[in-house]
């Protein structure tokens, strides 16, 4: 299992703290954000990662050379990092998109127990992770889908709080015809004028009159996103219970 961790942002909206390193790399509990993430990711039994870097890349370089030197990571940078959303981070890793693999956002911590229920989920094509909630906002990566049968419907930041039925965590996981079609998808994508401003999610919305995409409700295992300051802080105390569960 390969997973493809998005990661060439600076975030901004965390300055001071990314004035000097990538997003990735801010630290909580004594390690950065990417660490937490391959630890959780290589214990769960993805074995093949590829890093997709931009901001200071050369950090991120350095960190897996002098940590994960042993285990099956690279890095692929994106030389548009400054100027494009990560759709143009997913088109550069697309050679990857074969088989099985997984799709991560740069700024997400979670638990390994997140990721193995992901992977238990079987042989659904698209599989996007999702947490249910009371209530949703303006910053929550939300989604509409079916109650019933779990098929997703819609997913963007701009569906009204009120009609939502979930947000997606960034984590998403593609099988085999589910991988094919979603590379076709992001290739015809970036051939629109505007997919440098695109998410890769455009190209997961643009799945679900193709093929069969259900979300995975996660609901309950311990996540967080980090964008905000406030964010660093919650995150911190999170990782903590990461370290005392294994």
């Amino acid at each position: 299992m390969r997973a493809i961790i998005l990661s060439a942002g600076q975030g901004k909206r965390l300055l001071p703290l990314t004035s000097d390193r990538p997003k990735c790399l801010v630290e909580l509990n004594g390690k950065s954000i990417l660490e937490w993430q391959l630890m959780s990711l290589l214990f769960s039994g993805v074995n093949c990662i590829t890093i997709v870097t931009g901001f200071k890349s050369a950090m991120v370089e350095e960190l897996v050379l002098n940590k994960f030197r042993n285990y099956d990571i690279e890095c692929v940078f994106n030389p548009f990092y400054s100027i494009s959303d990560n759709l143009a981070s997913c088109w550069l890793a697309r050679e990857r998109f074969c088989d099985d693999f997984m799709i991560v956002n740069g700024d997400d911590v979670f638990e390994v127990a997140l990721i193995e229920k992901l992977l238990a989920v079987g042989v659904n094509p698209v599989n996007v992770a999702v947490n249910i909630k009371d209530n949703y906002d303006k910053e929550d990566m939300k989604v509409i889908f079916n109650k019933e049968d779990g098929r997703l419907l819609r997913v963007g930041k701009d569906i009204e709080c009120e009609k939502a039925t979930g947000e997606a965590i960034g984590v998403h996981l593609f099988r085999k015809d589910g991988a094919f079609l979603f590379k076709k998808k992001v290739e015809n994508l970036m051939r629109d004028e505007k997919a440098l401003k695109m998410w890769y999610l455009s190209a997961i919305n643009g799945l679900v009159s193709d093929t069969d995409v259900f979300v995975c409700d996660i609901t309950g295992h311990k996540w967080a996103e980090v964008d905000f300051i406030d964010d660093v802080h919650k995150a911190d105390e999170l990782v903590k219970e990461f370290t005392e569960n294994t």
